[in-house]
């Protein structure tokens, strides 16, 4: 069983990793995450979730967000470079809803 700390510690910097790869401030990002569901599913998988990169992580939960309504989304060629060369260097783009 993991404490509460590592869970708060992990979730924090993934939180700040997310707003980077999505050019969101901190603030941005969480609640985003929070209101598509991504700190649920974050608390919910934990025990796999922290097992994994971040770059796959960014990818999967932006994902599932996305499914939960969320905005944001990378484009398949997004996803392949984020994992060949590292989130940070390729921007994202947000879908319009419409």
């Amino acid at each position: 069983m993991y404490s509460n700390a590592e869970k708060i510690e992990w979730t924090l910097i993934f939180v700040a990793e997310f707003g980077r790869k999505f050019g969101l401030t901190v603030k941005q990002s969480f609640n985003y995450l929070t209101r598509y569901k991504g700190i649920d599913f974050i608390d919910k998988h934990y025990d796999y979730v922290h097992t994994q990169s971040f770059q796959s992580m960014i990818n999967d939960i932006g994902d599932y967000c996305h499914r939960k309504g969320g905005e944001l989304l990378l484009s398949e060629y997004e996803h392949r470079r984020t994992d060949e060369i590292g989130y940070d260097k390729e921007p994202c783009r947000v879908v319009d809803g419409g």
